[in-house]
């Protein structure tokens, strides 16, 4: 067997493990994070742009994290990886109420942010002012990657000052 022979099966291998070892490793968010995980309808997103996009991509991780300081809070969306192209819709929401609340349905919209492909190690923010106020806030994504169906995250509902600090 020839040498590059040899380079070319080793390289495949290390592709073929790193591909494994990558959709077998069980994906984590922050720590006031959590996914909910869901099918939704596309004519919700009238912002997102709505291009036919072809299905290439294996295998994409996305999170969501909730932080805030110095009078703001803000909503990180992050595509962690993306094994071979694909095109990823992203929209990430920002939700606050004076009262705890389990679903953001019965909080209010803050912020609102959205892009029509967040590559990998790439963030989307949706950030917003406490306006000096002690309040419940909760983070949510929806993301779609090429024409498969979207697909919601969202934190915890967590309680942070009117400095954006995390109140225990």
């Amino acid at each position: 067997m020839s040498l590059k022979k040899t380079i070319s099966i080793s390289f495949l291998s290390f592709i073929i493990t790193l591909f494994l070892v990558i959709c077998l490793i069980p994906t984590t968010n922050t720590v006031v994070t959590h996914a909910d995980s869901g099918t939704l309808n596309s004519e919700e997103f009238t912002t997102v742009e709505t291009t036919d996009t072809s299905t290439y991509g294996v295998f994409t991780s996305l999170s969501i994290a909730l932080d805030g300081d110095n009078g703001e809070v803000w909503a990180i969306a992050k595509n962690k990886i993306t094994i071979f192209p694909s095109t990823v819709r992203v929209i990430v929401e920002l939700y606050s109420s004076f009262t705890y609340q389990e679903s953001h349905l019965n909080m209010t919209l803050e912020a609102k942010n959205n892009i029509a492909d967040l590559d990998m190690g790439k963030t989307l923010e949706a950030r917003a002012s406490t306006k000096g106020e002690q309040k419940y806030w909760k983070a949510r994504m929806y993301y779609k990657v090429d024409n498969k169906d979207w697909v919601e995250q969202s934190t915890e509902t967590i309680l942070l000052d009117k400095n954006g600090v995390f109140v225990m």
